[in-house]
Protein backbone atom coordinates (compact mmCIF):
# COMPACT_ATOMS: atom_id res chain seq x y z
CA UNK A 1 0.00 0.00 0.00
CA UNK A 2 1.51 3.65 -1.07
CA UNK A 3 2.22 5.47 2.03
CA UNK A 4 -0.15 8.26 1.44
CA UNK A 5 -3.07 5.98 1.56
CA UNK A 6 -1.66 4.60 4.46
CA UNK A 7 -1.23 7.80 6.27
CA UNK A 8 -4.40 9.54 4.84
CA UNK A 9 -6.23 6.34 6.74
CA UNK A 10 -4.91 6.91 9.87
CA UNK A 11 -5.50 10.61 9.68
CA UNK A 12 -9.39 9.91 8.76
CA UNK A 13 -9.25 8.10 11.71
CA UNK A 14 -8.35 9.99 14.12
CA UNK A 15 -10.73 12.66 12.60
CA UNK A 16 -13.57 10.44 13.07
CA UNK A 17 -12.43 9.18 16.39
CA UNK A 18 -12.32 12.94 17.46
CA UNK A 19 -15.80 13.81 15.96
CA UNK A 20 -17.51 10.57 17.90
CA UNK A 21 -15.83 11.77 20.61
CA UNK A 22 -17.15 15.31 20.29
CA UNK A 23 -20.67 14.08 20.19
CA UNK A 24 -21.56 16.30 17.35
CA UNK A 25 -23.55 14.55 14.78
CA UNK A 26 -24.17 17.28 12.41
CA UNK A 27 -20.92 18.56 12.56
CA UNK A 28 -19.40 14.97 11.97
CA UNK A 29 -21.34 14.19 9.00
CA UNK A 30 -20.88 17.60 6.94
CA UNK A 31 -16.48 17.44 8.36
CA UNK A 32 -16.65 13.50 7.40
CA UNK A 33 -17.88 14.32 4.01
CA UNK A 34 -15.20 17.10 3.48
CA UNK A 35 -12.97 14.28 4.38
CA UNK A 36 -14.04 11.54 2.20
CA UNK A 37 -13.52 14.41 -0.95
CA UNK A 38 -10.05 15.00 0.19
CA UNK A 39 -9.61 11.23 0.76
CA UNK A 40 -10.74 10.92 -2.98
CA UNK A 41 -7.91 13.34 -3.83
CA UNK A 42 -4.81 12.09 -2.13
CA UNK A 43 -5.92 8.65 -3.75
CA UNK A 44 -6.23 9.26 -6.87
CA UNK A 45 -4.18 12.07 -7.74
CA UNK A 46 -3.62 11.20 -11.38
CA UNK A 47 -7.03 10.14 -12.13
CA UNK A 48 -8.94 13.28 -11.10
CA UNK A 49 -5.78 15.24 -12.56
CA UNK A 50 -6.44 14.75 -15.79
CA UNK A 51 -10.36 15.24 -15.69
CA UNK A 52 -10.79 17.77 -18.62
CA UNK A 53 -13.99 19.08 -19.96
CA UNK A 54 -16.28 19.67 -17.09
CA UNK A 55 -18.73 21.91 -17.12
CA UNK A 56 -16.54 23.61 -19.95
CA UNK A 57 -14.36 25.56 -17.40
CA UNK A 58 -11.66 22.59 -16.89
CA UNK A 59 -9.55 22.46 -20.12
CA UNK A 60 -6.27 21.60 -19.09
CA UNK A 61 -4.59 18.25 -16.71
CA UNK A 62 -3.78 19.21 -13.26
CA UNK A 63 -0.35 17.58 -12.15
CA UNK A 64 -0.72 14.76 -9.92
CA UNK A 65 1.26 16.42 -7.18
CA UNK A 66 -0.61 19.46 -7.05
CA UNK A 67 -4.22 17.36 -7.01
CA UNK A 68 -2.55 15.73 -3.50
CA UNK A 69 -1.22 18.34 -2.04
CA UNK A 70 -4.53 19.92 -2.19
CA UNK A 71 -5.97 16.82 -1.01
CA UNK A 72 -3.63 16.78 2.07
CA UNK A 73 -3.98 20.02 2.53
CA UNK A 74 -8.15 19.13 2.67
CA UNK A 75 -7.53 16.42 4.62
CA UNK A 76 -5.22 17.67 7.67
CA UNK A 77 -7.89 20.87 7.81
CA UNK A 78 -10.45 18.03 8.30
CA UNK A 79 -8.33 16.65 11.04
CA UNK A 80 -7.34 20.14 12.73
CA UNK A 81 -11.28 21.02 12.95
CA UNK A 82 -12.14 17.87 14.18
CA UNK A 83 -9.31 18.11 17.38
CA UNK A 84 -10.13 21.66 17.94
CA UNK A 85 -14.05 20.97 18.10
CA UNK A 86 -13.04 17.94 20.73
CA UNK A 87 -10.90 20.29 23.05
CA UNK A 88 -13.52 23.73 22.32
CA UNK A 89 -17.19 22.11 21.93
CA UNK A 90 -19.42 24.50 20.58
CA UNK A 91 -21.23 26.04 23.22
Amino acid sequence: MDRHRLLSILALLVASSCLAASGDAEASLSLGSGLLFAMVLVWFPGELGSLTGIGGVVNKTSPAVFVRFFGWLFLLAGVVASVAALVAPAR
